[in-house]
Order: C-alpha cells, then structure tokens, then sequence
C-alpha cells in the first residue's frame, strides 16, 4: 500500500463518526411554536454537548460519576434553561420560552468571563444569530452603526472600521477587534479592512460590543473600545449551511460551512466566502485644503475650476509644474512672472481613472477549525484562516488594494476556569497600490502625444505641459492680454497634453508606473509584516468570596516595506544628515507585553457586586504603564431586572506601528514617524508662513481617565433601557500635525520650501520642507457623551427599537484630533417574526452634519438619512429561506469620511440553505 493510500485510508477512518454511549437523550421544544431544531444543549462545567436535530431531539453522554448535573439549553431568541438531571434518561423534555429583549443575554467580552448583559459593569451591546440574519447588510462591520453610540468609516464597499465613544477613523486605532479572542489587525497597516480577513457571516454566533476605556483587560489599544465576533460551534452546529445572494452594482455572494462531530471528542469545520461587486469610486471634486498651494495670498482657497488648476480630493497626481519663480517656455528660456501669480498644477487623473472605472470590491476567505476534548473539561482547537480581497482604503491617501488579505493560525487550550491561546498573523499586501503615487508618478513617464509619437526631447508629461502652459501665457501676455484671458490661453493649450483612460499612452505610462520597483518612484507597497501572539487567564476563589482572575500577554510585530511605507530598507533614519547617507535596517520589530489581577466580590445578597482590575503594560520604546478599572453594579427591583452601574477606568494607547514608524513621501508633503529626537518647526500656515514655531518632543503614549454611569433594566416586562454618560479626559493627546521642518531635525529655512537643494546635493535629504507627524498635545482633551437605548417587544411579531448618541469634544488648537463623530445622532427601526416562516428587520439612521478630519483629506460631512430593510421567508420542509432586502434604500448622500465614496442604494435577493 503506498504512502498516499495510507493518508486516505486514515482520512477515511478519522471521518467516519465513531460510535458513543449516549445516556441522555429527549426533545426541546418552544412554547409557541413546538419542536426546536438546532437548539444548544451543554453539560454544565464542561465542553460536552449536543445540538436538536429537525425534530428538536438530542442524546448526549454525560458522567454521573459525581452525582447529578446541570445540563444547559439555549436557542437564539428564547431564555435560556437550566435543567438537573439525576441520573441517566431518555425522555427528557425542555420547554423554551420566547426572549424578545436582550436583557437575559450571556456575554463575555465585558469581564472576560460570562454574566448577562444587566450584570456588566460596564456598557455593552450584543446581537446574536437571529439579529444577525434579520439584519440587512452587504458586510457586517458597515452594519454596527445602528447600535447606540457606534459609529462606522466607510473607505469603500468592504473597506470599515468601527469606533465608539468619537476618533473615528479608516483605521479604527482605538479599538480591537477578535475573532474568539483572536485579533486580525493587519500588522503592516495598523488597521482591520472591515471583515476581510475576518470570519464569513454564516459561522457567526453573536457579536459584542464592549464600550470605551477596556486597557485593563485587553490592553494597551483597547483604548475605545473591543469588538468580538463568535463563531459556532463545530460539535453543536454540524451539517452544511449555504447562502447565496445577488443584487445591483453587479453583487453575487456565496457563503458556505460544513461541519461535523466526528466522535464525542472530536468535531471539525470548514467555512469559506466569495463576494464581488462594482465598488463605490470617490469623485469629490473639491479644493483640498491641506495643500498649501491651493491658497491665494489672501487666506482664500483657490476654486477648482481656475486656470491654473488645483489639487483636489479625488484627483491624483496634480504636480506643482510651475511657481511664479519659473516661468520657462518650451526653449528653456526665462521669460519671467509676467504677472503669474501662484502655483499652476498639472491636471491629475481621477479615481475612475486610475482603478480603469470597472474596479470591483472582492473578498475571498477560507476558515478551518478542528477541535478535539482531551477531556469533558478540557478542549484543545486549532485554527486556521485567510482572507483577501480588493477594495480602497483612505488614510494619508487613497489606497488600491488589490489581493490584499492576510493569515492566521491559532492554537487554544481551554479548560472551565482558563485559557492560553497563541497565534501568529501573517499580512500579504498583494498589489496594493497608492491612488496619489500613481497619478503623480504617471507625470514622469515620456510623453508621448495624441497620435503616438513620443517627444524629440525626451521630456515627460508634467515638464511638457508646464512649458506648454508657460509659453502660450507669455505669449498671450506679450501681446497685450490681460492676466486672466492669458490663463484661459495657457489652459487651451495645454489640453489634451495628458493621456485619458481608453487611450494607448495611458495604459502604457499606467502600466510602466506600476511596474516600477524603485523605491521613491514606485506606487506599489512592498511591504510584508506579522503578529507574534500569545496570552493565558486563570480564574480561581480567595478567601472571603472573593473571584479572582489572573492573565497575561505578550506580542511581538515585525515590519518590512523596504522603504515603501516604513523607514527602513532605502528610508532607514538619516545617519549624516548633510550627507544624506542613512543607517541600514532591513526591518522594524516592535514588542509589547502585560499582565492583569481582576478581583470580583458580591454584597447585599449578591445584588451588588464590585470589581477591581489592575494591569501593568511594558513597550519597547515606551516606558511601562498601569492601567486600573473599578467598578460597581446594583441590581434591584422585581426578579433583579433593573440594574445601575458606575466604573472608573484608566487606559493607555500605544501609538500605532504607522505613527511610529511611516516613512512616506507624497510629493509635497512627508509623513515621518515621531520615536527619534523630534522636529524643530515653522509654520506652514499661509498667514504666519515661516515664522518659527514650537519644538515637537517624541511621541508618548496617550492616556485617558473616563468615568461612566449607567442604568440597565426591564420595565414592564416589554421595554428594555440602556442609559449611560461617560466623560473622558485626555492627557498626552495624540493627534497630527503639518509644519515646516527637517526630516532628521534641526532649524527649518522657510526658503528652501521653494527653491530646495537639488537631488543629490548635500542637504537635499535633511531639506526644509512641509512636514506632517504624530505627536502629543499639551493640552488636555475632554470628550463626553449620552447613550441612549430602548427596545420595545409588543409581541415577537413587533419589536420596536431606537437608540440616540450625543457626543462631544473640546477643540484644542493647532491639533487635528480627528474626533470625527456627529454630536448628535439616532437610529429607529422594528424587527420581528410574524410567524415561524416570515421574518423582517428595517432601521432609519439620521446623522448630524460634523467635521471629517484624516491626514488625506478634510472637510464637512453633511447630515443624512439612510434607510435599511430585509425580509425573510423559511420554507421549512426544503430547508431554504428566501431574503429580500436592501441598504440604502432611498439612495441619500450616504457619506461617513470625507474624501471617501458615497454609500450608494444596493437592493439584493438571496436564498439561506440550513437542513
């Protein structure tokens, strides 16, 4: 028998499911609607446990060695249930009762071990399975904005972070996000792509929100928030489940899991995903005003229809070819300023443009999960997931990604009092490529004209068109015309210089500018990066009734871009700064490590309960940090359903890896991580242009004081309320900041900003020039805000739900926080099931008009209203459910950051196969 028959045979043998005791078996069924397919049953302090079939039936194993045990019954949308059994039996019944409100969910995320939502001491939100499916979305992470207080940054279709609690972002630096405790951040880019690399929709249990300040657990970027995402069990949630949807702008979408309980121990799963469609394309056509070329002398922005041009938001590659200093016509002569006032730009491409206008959003991912029970207490899983995809990401640019994606491998050990869990993240860039880069890159390519001839000369595009520009406005000038019909000359003139897409010349220069690898004049990231992982957690008793938990991490991430993002490879730190010769540093480690104590004690006949966590972090280029949480919970009135609380938490931020360590030259602007000596500064501002400034020490890590109160409760037995106000206190801000200076430090010259060292030349590398870094504000920053959430069951047919946020900042000047949240917004929706078969879930989103702020682009976002709706329909005896929904629905200016696409209408249909 050779080798690979072996493989198979035992391939065979360890699929085939083996044959168990099972001395428990019975039926759950629900009080309103019978027999209950897929319910959860689990022996309590143990993993071993079973899932009703379609006729609600189940058998297990259970040890009676040690006397009676609990088994513990759950199905999404009913109370959970706690039976006793004695001894062994074989007609056991469960009866489910309806749960329409969500105080009686079990979530975990808030003390990292299991209470229900009224006993979390801090704010927290849950959907789970049924929600899930009720919701209308085309990704999971753009549809949290309708819980309370959470707000979502749409870069793309599938491209968006999440943030709570203000300082939203594309990035969503300030929370975490895991997939059953494991983080998918891309380490390259300090961000998570939305749900690109994460878990398909169909394997997902339940998400949980935990709010604000969570350092004391989590750790250090657990600064605003955590996000967990729970995937389903492969021993109690076995059999194949596809879905599969289709809709405008060209969607399709397949969703596939199998599953498998192979033996009383062993249980395994396979998920995969493949989404498509036309992605949204940003065609913001307004005058950036963070160049400050696009200013006129009088303090006004330049209009984006001048004649001279302008750099605007969504057009790429607009180079400065002419300044009134160098006025040269198509000879080489001088010809003066003739009365030219201001920069005159080269016109740019479009985003259109340069994706080639058919740009598809694209996720692809595969997930396997094998788990096995050493014991009934004891269970060992084995991970394993990738995911990649297309879509454009905004941050000091806009971004193409193209294959982006990433890996993860994950081992975890579990017991019922800990857990220890490693992995490691592995990022693939694939051909991502900067939108800004490339349009300014094409400028460089030999030019070449209308007809295919290429220039004598040899000249590229951009010297082209500036001396073409030059010529025709001396010429208009020297013939006695005025200085704005010279403009409208020049701009005649020049048009039809730069290629269009469709055309030969721009596919070549588009496709020679990708296919560049020098660093400096390549669009392409180069850039490879892991996340080294590992933490454990132990819960145990003190004396005096006192629960304890104790746990740890440590992380180590390893950055590699040869240049292309961070300073290292050709960027590496300036060594001799008048020489322009650098050190050599083939790549970036950077670690972090950090331990916690949380002490839980209950009062008052266990209606008050205080908790008390404290956490030590230590940085590599930081010093070490302690982060406490205190906390308090009282729960009161009939049953126990009301519930107030109060928590004081103290967290740290680490800066992110990019504000650290980006090295990124866009033209006329340098971003430069702030970990050295710092940045002697002048300002940048058209009015004070030149005139010194402040020092900018290195950066720290940022830290914030926040206080919450809150009540949590069932009024009336149909209305669940969550009410809370937080306020934060910021000290050591970390924020943005553009100026004159050097790269390597040192007193700026304001007169090198315009006519600088030539490349090559001593001081060219440590040239004065605009500057933009991460750093810490002197001042404090305060943020506070008011959640409020109400859910109203009139029966399981009609749940009304509605949620209102105000939030607000106090200014600091010369800063941008990019606090980039409405003051006020609210959602207002209804969900229900009507009957067994017929299902639906719609929601309003009003937002107020807010300020955007991001290193790429700001500007006002404007208030809007957007409308979401599904409907679902189950055909039981086939196992199918039709879905009809669509996001979006009255196609509103549906914008969430600035320089970015608008969320436009997408109404799709599908059908979801569970037998």
């Amino acid at each position: 028998m050779t080798l690979l028959s072996r493989a198979l045979l035992l391939a065979v043998v360890l699929a085939a499911p083996l044959a168990t005791a099972q001395n428990v078996s019975g039926i759950v069924t629900a009080s309103d609607f019978g027999p209950v397919p897929g319910a959860n049953i689990i022996v309590d302090g143990t993993f071993v446990g079973d899932a009703t079939d379609v006729d609600g039936r189940f058998a297990l194993e259970v040890d009676f060695s040690d006397g009676p045990r609990v088994l513990r019954v759950s199905y999404t949308g009913y109370e959970t249930q706690r039976v006793t059994v004695a001894g062994p039996t074989s007609d056991l019944e469960v009866v489910l009762e309806p749960q329409v409100l969500q105080g009686g969910d079990v979530v975990v995320s808030a003390s990292r071990q299991e209470e229900t939502i009224l006993e979390a001491p801090v704010t927290i939100e849950r959907v789970g399975a049924a929600q899930l499916a009720r919701m209308p979305s085309t990704e999971i992470v753009a549809s949290m904005d309708r819980l309370k207080g959470v707000d979502v940054s749409r870069s793309s279709m599938l491209i968006s972070s999440i943030s709570t609690r203000g300082f939203n972002s594309a990035k969503a630096e300030r929370v975490i996000q895991l997939v059953d405790g494991v983080d998918f951040m891309d380490p390259v880019l300090s961000l998570y792509a939305g749900n690109l690399t994460g878990v398909p929709e169909i394997d997902i249990e339940g998400v949980e929100i935990v709010y604000g300040a969570n350092s004391a657990l989590y750790g250090a970027n657990a600064f605003n928030g955590v996000v967990q995402f729970q995937t389903l069990s492969p021993f109690l949630h076995t059999g194949p489940s596809v879905q599969v949807r289709g809709g405008e702008r060209g969607m399709y979408e397949f969703q596939g899991r199998f599953a498998q309980k192979v033996s009383d121990r062993f249980a395994y799963k396979v998920v995969g995903s493949y989404f498509e469609a036309d992605d949204f394309i940003a065609s913001n056509f307004s005058t950036l005003t963070t160049i400050a070329d696009n200013f006129e002398p009088d303090g006004s922005v330049r209009s984006p229809l001048d004649p001279r041009g302008a750099d605007l938001v969504n057009r790429y590659g607009e180079a400065v070819a002419l300044t009134p200093a160098t006025v040269i016509d198509a000879n080489g002569t001088t010809l003066g300023q003739l009365g030219l006032e201001g920069a005159v730009f080269t016109p740019g491409f479009t985003e259109s443009d340069l994706v080639l206008t058919d740009y598809r959003a694209r996720s692809a991912r595969l997930a396997a999960t094998a788990s096995y029970l050493v014991t009934d207490a004891v269970k060992a899983t084995l991970a394993l997931r990738t995911g990649n995809g297309n879509g454009i990401y905004q941050s000091s640019n806009r971004y193409a990604f193209d294959g982006i994606g990433g890996s993860t491998a994950a081992l975890t050990l579990e017991g019922e009092a800990w857990t220890t869990r490693a992995y490691v993240i592995d990022s693939d860039q694939g051909d991502t490529y900067d939108l800004g880069f490339l349009g300014s890159f094409m400028n460089l390519q030999p030019y070449v004209n209308a007809d295919g001839v290429a220039d004598p000369a040899g000249r590229n595009y951009a010297t082209v068109y500036g001396q073409t520009y030059a010529g025709a406005f001396a010429q208009a000038r020297l013939t006695g015309a005025s200085i704005e019909d010279a403009y409208a000359a020049a701009a005649a003139a020049t048009a039809g210089i730069f290629p269009t897409v469709g055309e030969d010349r721009f596919a070549t220069a588009r496709d020679a500018t990708l296919a560049s690898t020098t660093p400096g004049q390549s669009p392409r990231f180069e850039s490879d990066g892991q996340i080294y992982h590992a933490d454990a957690q132990y819960r145990f008793d003190l004396p005096g009734e006192v629960n304890a938990a104790v746990g740890g991490s440590v992380r180590l991430t390893r950055l590699e871009s040869n240049g292309t993002l961070y300073s290292d490879g050709p960027n590496s730190p300036l060594l001799d700064p008048a020489a322009g010769t650098r050190s050599v540093r083939d790549g970036i480690e950077n670690d972090e490590y950090g331990g916690y104590l949380q002490l839980q004690r209950a009062f008052l006949d266990d209606a008050l309960k205080i908790s008390a966590v404290g956490r030590v972090d230590g940085f590599r280029n930081f010093d070490a940090r302690f982060s406490p949480r205190v906390s308090g919970v009282y729960a009161f009135g009939p049953g126990r359903q009301n519930a107030i609380r109060a928590s004081f938490s103290q967290a740290f931020r680490q800066p992110a890896q990019l504000d650290q360590f980006i090295y990124l030259d866009v033209g006329r602007l340098l971003l430069v991580g702030n970990t050295a000596e710092g940045f002697e500064t002048a300002s940048l501002v058209p009015a004070t242009f030149g005139q010194p400034g402040d020092r900018i020490d290195p950066l720290r890590l940022e830290r914030m004081n926040s206080v919450e109160v809150g009540y949590k409760g069932i009024l009336g037995g149909k209305l669940f309320a969550d009410v809370s106000y937080y306020r934060s206190i910021y000290d050591d801000f970390i924020g943005t900041r553009r100026f004159l200076g050097r790269e390597a430090g040192g007193t700026p010259n304001p007169a090198e900003f315009f006519g600088a060292p030539a490349p090559g030349t001593p001081g060219f590398a440590n040239r004065t020039r605009a500057i933009q870094t991460w750093l810490n504000a002197d001042q404090t920053v305060t943020s506070q805000g008011i959640q409020v959430g109400l859910e109203y069951a009139l029966d399981p047919a009609l749940v009304l739900a509605g949620n209102y946020a105000w939030a607000d900042i106090e200014e600091v000047d010369d800063l941008i926080l990019g606090f980039n949240t409405p003051e006020h917004k609210f959602n207002i929706g209804a969900s229900g099931q009507v009957t067994r078969a017929l299902g639906y879930g719609a929601n309003l989103r009003w937002v107020d008009d807010y300020m955007f702020e991001m290193p790429f682009a700001e500007g006002l976002i404007e208030s809007h209203v957007s409308l979401d709706a599904q409907a679902t329909y189950a055909l039981p005896d086939f196992g199918v459910t039709v879905l009809v929904g669509g996001t979006n629905l009255t196609n509103s200016q549906n914008l969430t950051a600035y320089g970015a696409a608008v969320n436009e209408r997408i109404i799709y249909a599908g059908l979801r196969y569970t037998p």
